[in-house]
Formats: structure tokens, C-alpha cells, sequence
């Protein structure tokens, strides 16, 4: 169990360390500095950038205002005027070379692509319905590409690796002794790295062939410990991935067999839960404001996998007490939610204190044991701290 637990989190060490290596990102003003903080998109399509800096009010700049964002691997988006004399607006870099290629989304989510040429202080629209016409007034110069004949289209079409294939061949065919590479920018995601504790309640559904009732529930409290990766994007919106070891715990009963015995004190039966399980649940969180408090929500499927379990149903007869095991399943499926609220503070660890709902399927079919578990429900109360 424990090396079960100890590779599971080893693996999100590893992920959170290589993946913070991707921080921390900095903005290109207009004017040429460079500054360098967090930063988050804002506004109608994401159309300006937020810049968080420790101890300094956070700065909010449009496309007109700086000239690019990113982060070490590489720039997230470019600013770049539409049209001769039109708006500047923030594209993602896809080929820079002697004809530069980029590409974003319009206001009806549909993926347009832009094209400038080395001489150019702009880019030009390639809209879907005319792109062949576009690329054949902006790209000329290259017999072998015969801009609007079927085979063009067939073999560059208009996605973004029939785009990026198509620019790096006019740039081969027209410019070959000048350099032309595809961009590798950022996706936009920061990582975090994270340990949590907490307790937990739970219900069981059990089922029986021989039961009239099982009694009273009691509660008996659980932990659990574990670690978390938090792969944050330049919005609110961020994916979690956490494995979690769990100690489940409750208790049902006194209750009695109907077929037989009724009333006999040896017939009294008790059902104890006790079983721990790895969780690893993959969660999406969507993160409220940005202040020193910040509220959040998240959901997300869980799996289980069972590490250890004394589950038992124990009754009394005349000579000894007895019990009969309750059959866990070795995997589990289901749900987690929950909110909570997150602490920021410069230069400081992040705080998290979170509620979270867990509801696992056994789908244990019978398999000859009196008693075996259906469904768990729990709620979980979890610190956490982030780095």
C-alpha cells in the first residue's frame, strides 16, 4: 500500500516540477520592456491580458498596448494589426519565417488564419470561403504550388497542419536560404504543486439476501492525505489531478436475520465498515475573482482502487463471537464535487479549505457473502497547501 501511495505521488512531484518549469510569464509592452509576472486573460474573447506582480496592483493592457505574452517555451499570443490601418488583436504564432502564419478564433468560435509577409506592417485575413484566392494574391512567386487546383486543396486544406505545411513550403520553394520554423508556443497552462489532509463521513449502501433492515447507521470518522497537481490556464478555469489514500469507516446495526431466530440473542448481528482506498479523482475547477480570498468550484469523475479492508459482519452465537466478511469491490467508479476557498498571498504558499462530495459504485455482483457494499457516499472537509 505504502509503495502504491508513494509512486502515485512521485508522479505528481514529477509532473508539477517539470511542468512549473514553464513559468514565469512575461508581457512585451508596446514600448519594448519586458515585465514578468502571472498572467490571466480577461475581457470579451479573451481580447486583453491581466498582469499579477507581487506587492504591485495588477495592470490590465489591450492588444494596442503590448506586443506580445508568454512564457519560457516560448510566446502564448502576438499582437497584430488586422488589415491595413485596422485594430490590433492578439493571435497565436503558428510558422514565423519570410511568410508568417497565425491563427485565432472569431466571435462565432470558428478558427480563422492570418497570413504577413516579410514587407508587410499587417496581416491579411484567409477566410475559409476564399482562402486559395488569398494565398494566391499574398504568395506568389512559386510555380509549384498552383493555389486553387484540386490537388492544393486535397494536400494543404484548411486546418492548421494544412496551413503550417502549406507556409513552410512557399518559404522553402520562394526563400530557401531564409529560416522558417514552426512555432512551439505555450498552451497558456501553469502548474502547482500541492498536499492535502482532511476528514470524512460516509453512507454505505449495502445489500443483502437474507436482511429485513440493517439497523441503525453510525458514523465513524475517516482521513485521508495525498498530493495534487493543478495545471491552471491564462482563464479561470484550471484541471486538477490528485491522488488521494482514503480510510473509510462506519457502522450499522444492532439488527437480526428474518428467516430464522427472530428475537434470539444470538441471532443479533452488527456490520462494521473499514476499508482504504487509493482516490485519484480528475477534477475541473473554476476559480472566482482575484483576490487575496477566492472562492472556487470543482467536479470531475474519481476512480478507486482498494488497498486494504476488515469490513465485517459479526454476530454472537453461544460459543464465540463470529464474523463473516463484507465484500468490497478492488476497483470503484464514480463522482467528486465540492467547493471551497483558496488564500493568495504574495510570495506565499497557497491556503485551500474545500468541501467535497464523493459517491463511488462497487458494482459487486453476489458472489456467496451475506452482505456486500453497492454504492459509498462520503463528505470530505480537506486542507490544503499549493507551492
Amino acid at each position: 500500500m505504502k509503495k502504491l501511495l508513494l509512486f502515485a505521488i512521485s508522479c505528481l512531484i514529477f509532473k508539477g516540477v517539470n511542468a512549473q518549469s514553464n513559468g514565469p510569464y512575461y508581457v512585451v509592452t508596446a514600448k519594448g520592456d519586458t515585465l514578468r509576472g502571472r498572467v490571466q486573460l480577461v475581457g470579451k474573447q479573451n481580447n486583453k491580458v491581466r498582469l499579477y506582480r507581487p506587492g504591485i496592483e495588477p495592470i490590465e493592457f489591450g492588444a494596442e498596448e503590448i506586443s506580445s505574452y508568454g512564457s519560457n517555451t516560448g510566446p502564448v499570443r502576438v499582437s497584430k494589426k488586422i488589415g491595413l490601418g485596422g485594430p490590433s488583436q492578439f493571435l497565436v504564432p503558428l510558422v514565423v519565417g519570410y511568410a508568417s502564419l497565425y491563427t485565432a478564433e472569431n466571435e462565432k468560435q470558428e478558427k480563422l488564419y492570418y497570413l504577413q509577409v516579410a514587407d508587410s506592417a499587417h496581416v491579411k485575413v484567409v477566410e475559409r470561403a476564399t482562402h486559395q484566392l488569398t494565398l494566391a494574391q499574398t504568395l506568389p512567386g512559386c510555380p509549384s504550388l498552383n493555389f486553387g487546383s484540386d490537388e492544393i486543396q486535397s494536400r494543404y486544406p484548411y486546418t492548421t497542419q494544412g496551413m503550417i505545411q502549406l507556409i513552410m513550403a512557399y518559404n522553402q520553394c520562394s526563400h530557401p536560404t531564409q529560416p522558417s520554423t514552426v512555432v512551439k508556443h505555450a498552451l497558456g497552462w501553469q502548474a502547482s504543486f500541492g498536499v492535502k489532509a482532511g476528514i470524512n463521513s460516509s453512507r454505505f449502501d449495502l445489500d443483502g439476501i437474507s436482511y429485513a433492515g440493517f439497523g441503525e447507521r453510525k458514523d465513524a470518522t475517516g482521513y485521508q492525505v495525498g498530493a495534487s497537481v493543478n495545471f491552471s490556464t491564462l482563464t479561470h478555469f484550471s484541471l486538477q489531478l490528485e491522488a488521494n489514500y482514503v480510510q473509510l469507516r462506519g457502522s450499522y446495526g444492532p439488527y437480526e436475520l428474518y428467516y430464522y431466530n427472530l428475537g434470539n440473542p444470538e441471532n443479533i448481528h452488527t456490520i462494521r465498515i473499514n476499508y482504504s482506498q487509493i482516490q485519484i479523482p480528475l477534477l475541473v475547477r473554476y476559480e472566482f475573482g482575484q483576490g487575496v480570498w477566492r472562492p472556487y468550484l470543482n467536479a470531475g469523475p474519481n476512480v478507486a482502487i482498494k488497498i486494504s479492508d476488515s469490513s465485517a459482519d459479526t454476530f454472537a452465537p453461544t460459543t464465540s463471537p463470529q464474523s463473516d466478511p463484507i465484500e468490497v469491490s478492488k476497483r470503484a467508479f464514480g463522482v467528486a464535487a465540492g467547493g471551497g476557498i483558496m488564500i493568495h498571498r504574495p510570495s506565499s504558499p497557497i491556503l485551500s479549505l474545500e468541501m467535497r462530495y464523493n459517491r463511488m459504485n462497487h458494482g459487486v455482483a453476489h458472489t456467496g457473502y451475506a452482505v456486500h457494499l453497492r454504492r459509498q457516499h462520503s463528505i470530505h472537509l480537506v486542507l490544503g497547501i499549493a507551492f
